[in-house]
């Protein structure tokens, strides 16, 4: 596949611009929380009221996260020290040489980032309470005790080889399940994979991927405030991996995953699809054969040949926010009008 032979991708047929379908959206979701709202509060209120003492003591630090998140990110020097680092590597040891760091694709994911930031501050805490209240009604049967005899030591390893086995088995069901891949398909689209490219996740797939991670968490009992904290350590781990980086780690490349084996998965080319799974670990890759263990291939081109989606081309004007509205909005005119999936 020629990146430069890829027609724009557009959708076929009569169609609104992005920007009504965005303003019918945020108008619907509003008249909802208008209507609902103080039923919506009292039930959080009584949800709140219910959950584990060390999961409330959590929740009600989340009116502290977003300046936190603000001044661990956005003000952390070291936040820029290591997009520095990354872009100094990707200058030096680059894939893909044609592509430069300061990419169309990387401000786009650029974008993607700063709403995860906020959804993962604000609006995932908020679903978890939700999703708690739902296991506690109807799923509490399922919880099993098999930790609580062990030092904090060793459910901190328990409670990481979960999350991260977990964080397997939710990737592969976002690329067998139809309904997700549609939504996967945007991560899958990046054809100038980056540091902010991880952050490139519908928020559709996101709450589907959260409820497959976190449903088996409460059933073991496993401590869902560590994970959290686990799960923001990892971000910049998985975001270093989808950068345009030529490098396996060496040794460390037979048990973590690393830019070549991720960059391996968001190939195009037909002998890399359905492999390379794994988050952090390769050794559910290497437990359920998904594992492509050629270590020196470095594929050039990433994305989905597919020219109905919509792909960044420019940073001119507002045509990044026009993108991401249509990239929000497309695997819902597939559910709509449902064409056959392509290759991932």
């Amino acid at each position: 596949m020629d990146n430069k032979n890829i027609v724009a991708a557009d959708f076929r047929g009569r169609r609104w611009p992005a920007w009504i379908s965005a303003a019918a959206a945020a108008a619907l979701l509003s008249a909802i929380l208008l209507a609902q709202g103080p039923a919506l509060a009292g039930w959080f209120r009584e949800a709140y009221a219910g959950l584990p003492l060390p999961l409330r003591d959590w929740l009600w630090d989340v009116r502290r996260i977003v300046p936190w998140v603000v001044q661990t990110t956005y003000l952390n020097p070291w936040t820029y020290a290591v997009v520095f680092g990354v872009f100094l590597l990707e200058s030096l040891i680059p894939i893909n040489r044609q592509q430069k760091p300061w990419s169309v694709g990387m401000v786009q994911d650029l974008l993607w980032a700063h709403t995860d930031a906020f959804f993962r501050s604000v609006w995932l805490p908020l679903y978890l309470v939700w999703l708690h209240g739902v296991y506690d009604r109807h799923l509490s049967f399922l919880t099993v005790h098999l930790f609580e005899g062990f030092s904090p030591a060793v459910r901190a390893v328990i409670a990481f080889l979960i999350f991260d086995a977990l964080n397997y088995a939710h990737h592969v069901v976002r690329h067998r399940v139809e309904f997700l891949w549609r939504f996967h398909m945007i991560h899958h689209s990046q054809r100038e994979m980056n540091l902010f490219t991880d952050t490139r996740v519908h928020i559709v797939e996101y709450l589907a991927a959260k409820t497959v991670i976190f449903i088996p968490m409460f059933m073991l009992q496993v401590n869902v405030a560590e994970v959290f904290w686990l799960s923001l350590a990892m971000h910049w781990y998985t975001g270093v991996y989808h950068a345009n980086l030529k490098t396996n780690y060496g040794l460390l490349k037979y048990f973590m995953v690393t830019p070549q084996s991720h960059r391996i998965h968001h190939s195009v080319e037909p002998r890399h699809y359905e492999k390379n799974f794994g988050v952090f670990l390769t050794v559910w890759d290497r437990m359920f054969g998904t594992l492509y263990a050629k270590y020196d291939e470095y594929p050039e081109e990433t994305g989905l040949d597919d020219d109905r989606l919509p792909i960044e081309e420019s940073i001119a004007g507002i045509s990044v926010f026009r993108t991401y509205i249509r990239q929000l909005i497309f695997p819902f005119r597939l559910l709509l009008a449902p064409k056959s999936r392509s290759a991932s």
